[in-house]
């Protein structure tokens, strides 16, 4: 009688140790593509302000105009990026829980 329990207990701490690990995986993952494209996103920005600045003689407000706009446009990207990767983590990690903690029918 007292094998039953034990053993019921030790499977369930196994699958919880997997989804604990699942989600961890996810967690990381998204982690590491969201610091990729923060660090992309830097890297282009510090690109286009050097670019920017040596192609326009004509000073910091020269430098304004011809910045402006592509930097506007890439803070679109990046939010639109980042959303992209939070909603598919969010995906991943209800696939996982809806999986795991799913009712036996």
């Amino acid at each position: 009688m007292n094998a039953k329990p034990q053993n019921n207990h030790a499977a369930r701490t196994g699958d919880i140790l997997d989804t604990y690990l699942a989600l961890s995986r996810i967690c990381f993952a998204s982690s590491e593509r969201l610091s990729e494209l923060t660090l992309e996103t830097a890297r282009n920005s510090v690109d286009d302000c050097v670019t920017a600045a040596r192609g326009n003689p004509l000073g910091p407000q020269a430098w304004q105009s011809a910045f402006g706009q592509p930097a506007i446009e890439r803070a679109r990207s990046y939010s639109r990026s980042t959303y992209e990767i939070l909603v598919g983590a969010q995906a991943e990690a209800a696939q996982v829980l809806g999986s795991r903690l799913a009712m036996p029918a």
